[in-house]
């Protein structure tokens, strides 16, 4: 049967405006796809304190990354450590930023080495040169244990990988390679994938995305206690993402719910730190 005139005119119509809407629709698809890397890293260069500001001695570090990167780092050491933490930060800042932390685990005490990725603060590389991708970053993470471990001499069972937010992705990697005391995730997604689906949900990021930091699938297969940080206001990394990464731990963990926002939780909720630093020496 023969379609009539007017069904014919109002499909040649609808397709005409699907082609419309859709190369528009290709175009954003492809410029997320090019930039997405602009989109997840935000290095920022202005190094705003040293740990002299809070009163901690320090020792400023160059990591040399596996394909040659030189890196910045920061080691504030303590003599009766029981505990290292490696800290990994997140997708924004630099390490100038974590005074206050820096601080808080020496009062506890911990020894702590943070470094900057490729592009931020003082490390070599840079974003607009294309060095910074998941894979850069485990390599700029990899570098930091190199250097604590085999060439400041620090015992692997003392070493706690802790990340704050996208750091928590790169802390899950290196806890998988390397193994170690224990894992602290601090406002961490459960993966890149998942994080981006939900904030451009128009968009088919899982075929577009470059980045995974696959963290809960990783935390499956880890043997060391996890402790979870995370608060229900975060306004970046919804707080279901810590609960998802809390159910997939089968060993040792624990679970504190943060105050504020995204960033500084620990600063801003009561005795957060002390359990942490509690559970953290309590792990074998």
């Amino acid at each position: 049967m023969a379609m009539p005139p007017l069904a014919k005119k109002l499909g040649k119509s609808a397709l005409r405006i699907a082609a419309l809407l859709s190369v528009p629709y290709a175009g954003v698809c492809a410029f997320m796809w090019l930039k997405q890397d602009r989109l997840l890293f935000i290095p920022d260069r202005q190094i705003i304190a040293t740990p002299d500001k809070v009163g901690l001695a320090w020792e400023d570090v160059t990591l040399t990354a596996s394909d040659g990167m030189a890196l910045n780092a920061w080691f504030v050491p303590r003599a009766d450590a029981k505990v290292t933490v490696l800290h990994c930060h997140g997708n924004g800042g630099n390490i100038s930023y974590m005074g206050n932390a820096l601080s808080e685990f020496h009062a506890r005490g911990f020894q702590t080495l943070a470094f900057d990725y490729r592009g931020y603060g003082k490390s070599g590389g840079s974003l607009e040169n294309g060095d910074l991708s998941e894979e850069a970053v485990y390599r700029d993470a990899d570098a930091a244990w190199t250097w604590l471990v085999k060439e400041r001499g620090v015992d692997p069972s003392t070493v706690v990988f802790w990340g704050q937010s996208m750091g928590g992705g790169v802390c899950s990697w290196l806890a998988k390679e390397h193994g170690g005391r224990a894992l602290v995730l601090e406002s961490t997604f459960t993966s890149m994938e998942d994080i981006g689906a939900q904030i451009y949900w128009w968009l088919p990021v899982r075929l577009l995305s470059a980045f995974d930091f696959p963290t809960n699938e990783r935390l499956a297969a880890l043997t060391m206690p996890v402790l979870v940080a995370h608060g229900r206001d975060d306004d970046i990394v919804p707080f279901s993402h810590s609960q998802e990464n809390f159910a997939a731990i089968r060993g040792s963990k624990t679970f504190i719910e943060l105050q504020g926002g995204h960033n500084g939780g620990f600063d801003v909720t009561p005795g957060a730190m002390d359990t942490a630093a509690a559970f953290l020496l309590s792990s074998p």
